[in-house]
């Protein structure tokens, strides 16, 4: 008896409905990887709380990580990163990285803990010749995929600013500090690679800026959707941030005035601050100046995180 096979419109609708299964699932398994991505960095950063209260418990000041000195300039790359012990140290120019580094260096966390894997830096493992981990100063700029690369390329994460800025004291958090402060999240969307590059002066740079805010004061009630996702990060599809608080705790946030009293994590209250800021505006914060120092943290509750940027930026008046 002559078998019986496949004729060609059966095997084309077999191609079709495979086609139609996998066009169905395919958002599905996306949104898996997403989530799976999601909660790593959320795990990441849950470490990295454990290792910042270890290094407090070892500070005499019961402060987390801050190599800023009364005179430090932000800068790209932290100035003798590979350590020369006749050079003065902590450096006058130095990076946000250079501070999470001590976690590297008295901390034991593995560079690869600082990346999470829905952003698009990579973990430092070019390390120069003769030296550990351990004597260096900051995440170093190396090469892979034939680029070059800096030490903003090797951290995923924001984290409260060291650094005393516009002759502003500086005020690192601390284990003291409020439950609710964050310490790190994704990265902000102010200095990402991802979104904004260049000069800050750049009209098309301010005009992100601003949409980066919730709105004024009267305007935050009724805060659009799209405002509220322009406000996010960029590394989760701007759905949302995972965010390390001061309790040890990492959770994925929705949007980012979640800091004390609904304090914006990533912009400071305001460039001239009330005696009192409301929270209305700490939840708006203030419109980005032309330069990083006209965002420095206003008092002990005002969360400003932030991460390093590119080389293109314009340090030039930063202080």
């Amino acid at each position: 008896m002559k078998k019986k096979g496949f004729t060609l419109i059966e095997l084309l609708v077999v191609i079709a409905i495979i086609a139609m299964l996998l066009a169905i699932l395919m958002p599905a398994l996306n949104k898996v990887k997403q989530l799976a991505q999601r909660l790593v960095c959320a795990t990441n950063l849950k470490g990295m709380g454990t290792a910042l209260m270890v290094y407090s418990n070892d500070d005499k000041y019961d402060q987390y990580p801050n190599l800023a000195n009364s005179s430090t300039t932000w800068a790209y790359l932290t100035a003798n990163w590979v350590r020369n012990p006749a050079d003065p140290w902590p450096p006058a120019t130095q990076t946000i990285g250079a501070s999470l580094f001590l976690l590297v260096r008295e901390a034991d966390v593995d560079p690869k803990s600082f990346v999470c894997k829905s952003s698009d830096q990579r973990a430092y493992d070019k390390i120069p010749p003769d030296y550990d981990l351990v004597e260096l100063g900051d995440f170093g700029s190396c090469t892979w995929d034939d680029k070059t690369t800096g030490p903003q390329n090797c951290v995923s994460y924001a984290y409260q600013v060291p650094f005393s800025l516009s002759g502003l004291t500086a005020r690192p958090a601390n284990s003291s500090a409020s439950s609710s402060m964050a310490l790190m999240a994704d990265r902000n969307p102010y200095f990402d690679n991802a979104g904004v590059r260049g000069d800050a002066t750049d009209t098309t740079y301010m005009g992100i800026a601003d949409q980066l805010r919730l709105g004024t004061a009267t305007e935050y009630s009724d805060i659009v959707k799209w405002r509220i996702q322009a406000a996010n990060s960029f590394a989760h599809n701007r759905e949302g941030q995972n965010v390390l608080f001061n309790d040890g705790h990492a959770e994925f946030m929705k949007r980012p005035d979640i800091g004390v009293a609904n304090d914006n994590i990533y912009i400071c209250y305001s460039s001239v601050p009330p005696a009192t800021p409301t929270e209305d505006q700490k939840r708006a914060g203030a419109p980005k100046g032309a330069t990083m120092s006209n965002s420095p943290p206003r008092d002990t509750s005002d969360t400003y995180l932030a991460n390093d940027v590119l080389e293109d930026y314009d340090f030039s008046s930063s202080g």
